[in-house]
């Protein structure tokens, strides 16, 4: 899950609209950086996760632009935790995972983390939604947001309480749930979503847009074959 300190850099404000600068999937330089990480990752199976963040942190070496490579690092280790056993978490040993990533998987995938990071600063969403229902009222249901929908011509109007939203008592484990929740959205053909979004930077609050133009991939399934251990890989922010 990606920490806060390697979203923030990562947010662009202008005016009262925030966009998330995201990486190209098809760029080689990133490419390479992906692959060096995967086999970085490989190397280190047998090894303690501290032996890990070492290497990393060998490997960021001169550049400048760690917090990519940091965010990218963390992403890697999804599906991490069925792959760890020990008391303490820096002696935990790295074994092989199921996760097969590939440079383009982890690329799309880190951008997915931080639009997905973006919303746990998020007071209300907006949707507006054209098809694909029934996938999206369960995934509403398996990560137990509070929301109110209504009927319009087409298809459904539907406003989120957000994690910062003062109807909301266990704002942490709620943003998780919250953020967890934008690849259900992918599952729709035709969909807007409107965040308010406080920003950790500070300032006022402004608006994070997507809709079904956007390039981001999700990997939630379809109509009842539903993950049970998406709820735990879902957390995207930890202080």
């Amino acid at each position: 899950m990606l920490t806060a300190d390697l979203i923030k850099p990562r947010l662009r404000v202008r005016g009262d609209m925030l966009t998330v600068d995201m990486i190209d999937p098809a760029n080689v330089h990133w490419l390479r950086t992906a692959f060096e990480l995967i086999a970085l990752f490989q190397a280190q199976v047998g090894q303690t996760a501290a032996a890990w963040e070492s290497a990393v942190e060998r490997y960021e070496g001169e550049r400048v632009d760690y917090v990519v490579v940091r965010g990218l690092a963390k992403v890697s280790r999804k599906s991490l935790e069925t792959a760890l056993f020990a008391d303490r978490p820096a002696a935990y040993i790295l074994t092989e995972v199921e996760q097969d990533w590939t440079p383009e998987a982890l690329l799309s995938r880190y951008n997915l983390e931080l639009s997905r990071g973006v919303l746990y600063w998020s007071s209300k969403l907006h949707l507006e939604i054209h098809d694909t229902y029934k996938d999206l009222w369960r995934y509403l249901k398996l990560f137990k947001l509070m929301f109110e929908a209504k009927a319009i011509d087409d298809g459904y109007s539907l406003e989120l309480d957000g994690p910062i939203s003062p109807f909301v008592r266990t704002t942490t484990r709620y943003g998780r749930q919250f953020a967890a929740f934008l690849p259900a959205l992918l599952l729709c053909d035709q969909w807007q979503m409107a965040a308010n979004v406080r920003p950790p930077q500070g300032g006022h609050e402004v608006l994070y847009r997507l809709d079904d133009t956007t390039s981001l991939c999700g990997y939630f399934k379809r109509s009842g074959h539903f993950d049970s251990q998406l709820e735990s890989d879902g957390g995207v922010l930890a202080s």
